[in-house]
């Protein structure tokens, strides 16, 4: 399965480079739909995958002109990312999925700068991921050294 994934994401990035934007716009979404369905090796992977499919496909809305359908991606990669943060089920320990946060924070800069997105837009976003990441801070307060602890035993949640 994880090779299905890494085949749409590939054929989404094969369109998008000849410019078939409705092209990639189906593979990138195809690619997040097979996300829940495969057994990661391991949380990282499981956590990068997720913020490539959705990146990919925040961008492909962007040069599609779509500002809209790129604030939505974001708000349900947020969803995502949130899941993986407080559910445990894979294990994502709060250091790493930190830096992966703060290291998307910039690259949805770039992606919105690139792109000359609204300000508005962007304020939305950047307000989610704030918030993702103080969600993440309090949890490190708690004593909370992974995010995959169970949090009745932890103070966690």
């Amino acid at each position: 399965m994880v090779d299905t994934w890494k085949s749409e994401v590939a054929r989404g990035n094969r369109a998008f480079q000849k410019n078939h934007l409705h092209q990639a716009e189906v593979h990138y979404s195809q690619a997040i739909k097979l996300l829940e369905t495969i057994q990661w090796p391991d949380s990282h992977s499981a956590m990068i995958a997720t913020i490539v499919s959705f990146q990919n496909l925040i961008d492909c809305h962007f040069s599609q002109k779509d500002p809209s359908a790129a604030q939505t991606s974001c708000t349900e990669l947020m969803t995502y990312l949130r899941t993986i943060s407080t559910s445990g089920g894979r294990g994502v320990g709060l250091h790493e999925f930190q830096r992966a946060c703060q290291r998307l924070m910039v690259d949805l800069a770039n992606t919105f700068e690139m792109h000359s997105a609204n300000s508005t837009t962007w304020r939305n976003i950047l307000r989610d991921l704030h918030s993702l990441h103080s969600d993440l801070m309090n949890a490190a307060n708690n004593g909370c050294a992974d995010l995959s602890e169970n949090s009745s035993q932890s103070g966690c949640g």
